[in-house]
């Protein structure tokens, strides 16, 4: 009898457990939160891909800012490099600057040098002449130096991208009365 009532008992605690396993599950299944878990899981997702969304134009802009950055410090060095250019063109300028008014101022010397010399030609002239034809020589000679005085005088004053023209006209015109009164 026993074994019977130990089988009976046995089946009777089966049927309970399953019973209360079955109650237990039931009950799981009506207080089931999974719901608020995956609500969670799905805010997290989205937040952790916003938080990379914004990290990776964070990055972006980093790198547009840094870019920016280097290319206002080659503009800035490119500003120094053309300032440094213009100190050097200046000092150039003003050394060629010098050296023209020097030249000038030379070429004043030379000229006058020149006429002096040539007036003392014409002053010799004069001595020797005792025609009329060559007192009119020595006339028109001494209306074309008086020529070349008044270009000359003119030509101080002109601009220096024609100074060049001028003083060569100068020179083969004096060239040329020089070149008449010594034949």
């Amino acid at each position: 009898m026993r074994s019977r009532s130990a089988s009976t008992l046995r089946a009777l605690t089966l049927g309970c457990g399953l019973t209360v396993v079955v109650a237990l599950t039931g009950a799981c299944r009506k207080h089931d939160n999974s719901d608020v878990t995956a609500q969670a899981s799905r805010d997290l997702r989205l937040a952790q891909e916003e938080a990379n969304t914004h990290g990776k134009e964070l990055a972006a802009n980093q790198a547009d800012m840094d870019q920016s950055k280097r290319d206002l410090v080659a503009q800035h060095q490119k500003v120094a490099d053309t300032a440094e250019a213009l100190v050097k063109q200046q000092v150039a300028v003003g050394s060629a600057q010098l050296t023209l008014a020097n030249a000038r101022q030379a070429y004043a010397t030379a000229m006058t040098d020149r006429l002096a010399r040539l007036d003392a030609d014409l002053a010799e002239l004069a001595g020797k002449a005792k025609d009329a034809k060559a007192k009119d020589t020595l006339a028109g000679l001494r209306a074309r130096r008086d020529a070349v005085v008044s270009t000359w005088k003119a030509a101080t004053a002109t601009v220096d991208a024609n100074w060049e023209t001028y003083t060569r006209d100068l020179d083969s015109t004096l060239t040329t009365i020089e070149h008449d009164v010594h034949n």
